[in-house]
């Protein structure tokens, strides 16, 4: 099983009166507006069935904010496929998981097996680095907008060998015999 691997930064700007953090996602530098879709797209990426997305979220805070990333693993990704920002536990396991997570609170490792065509919503919640146990009423959400494509190319490519083969020992066969029927009349 092979993985792709993206990256988003999540900024952090300030806003309001007095202000305040707010988190905004970011790819390539690029805003990522809360109603758009981030796509994933095995097709598109030139991916098998059987491959994964790994994807980074990452910090990026020249405002010098005192958020990071929740550490705990429950609470720092919520996900559901409901059409509503989640405020609970992660509703896919299996397809939509937190894999790893920075001590310091700096990024997130993610992972998507995108075996479904399907739209999700997730969150993802940061508190104020010394708040030692914060409560979700600490959580600051950011509040992205997922889409699983499920394509994905045939299998591995001794499978597609192994048609291929199989393929071209049928046309060899289908020429031998046209050939012997030219050749051997009555044969």
């Amino acid at each position: 099983m092979a993985k792709r691997d993206r990256k988003y930064k999540i900024e952090m700007e300030m806003s309001g009166n007095p202000p305040q953090p707010k988190p905004v996602l970011k790819q390539n530098g690029q805003p990522i507006p809360p109603d758009v879709r981030i796509v994933f797209n095995k097709d598109r990426d030139g991916m098998k069935k059987v491959d994964h997305y790994r994807i980074r979220f990452e910090m990026d805070n020249p405002n010098q904010t005192n958020l990071r990333f929740i550490r705990n693993q429950a609470d720092v990704m919520w996900c559901h496929i409901a059409p509503t920002c989640p405020n609970s536990f992660c509703e896919m396991p299996g397809v939509f998981w937190v894999d790893a997570i920075d001590p310091a609170g700096e990024w997130i490792d993610v992972i998507n097996m995108d075996m479904a065509v399907q739209d999700f919503h997730f969150t993802l919640n940061f508190a104020d680095k010394t708040n030692p146990n914060p409560t979700p009423a600490d959580y600051v959400p950011l509040d992205p907008i997922g889409g699983n494509e499920d394509r994905g190319g045939a299998g591995s490519s001794f499978q597609i060998s192994a048609l291929t083969a199989a393929g071209l020992g049928v046309v060899a066969g289908l020429l031998a015999f046209t050939a012997a029927e030219t050749f051997l009349p009555g044969w």
